[in-house]
């Protein structure tokens, strides 16, 4: 997905994460879970909750975390049958654990 990937070619995390995880689907699917996913750390970045946010999540201000009962919620949208759903959960908790939520929020989640 050339729309995510920085200038110069660099691959975005998430889609690193999907590669490192072996989290990718077949060419159909795969676009939409890294669309989704973007869009999913940027909702928790900013606080919006799911179906799943806990209470004590909406209780206090600030980023909602993404456990992997959040990202399962948040890409439920997505479905396919090629089978990598654990891994995509995997590579989005990666990337946000390793970047931090709000890290990937602004010029970050377009590429």
């Amino acid at each position: 997905m050339e729309g995510l990937a920085h200038p110069g070619g660099d691959l975005h995390p998430l889609q690193r994460a999907f590669l490192d995880r072996d989290a990718y689907q077949c060419g159909f699917c795969t676009p939409g879970q890294l669309c989704s996913a973007i869009g999913a750390i940027g909702e928790a970045a900013t606080g919006h909750p799911s179906h799943v946010t806990s209470p004590a999540d909406l209780a206090r201000p600030g980023p909602v975390p993404l456990t992997a009962e959040e990202i399962r919620e948040r890409l439920s949208g997505n479905l396919c049958r090629c089978g990598a759903y654990p891994r995509i959960v995997d590579a989005v908790a990666d990337v946000a654990d390793v970047a931090g939520v709000a890290a990937l929020t602004g010029t970050e989640m377009t590429g």
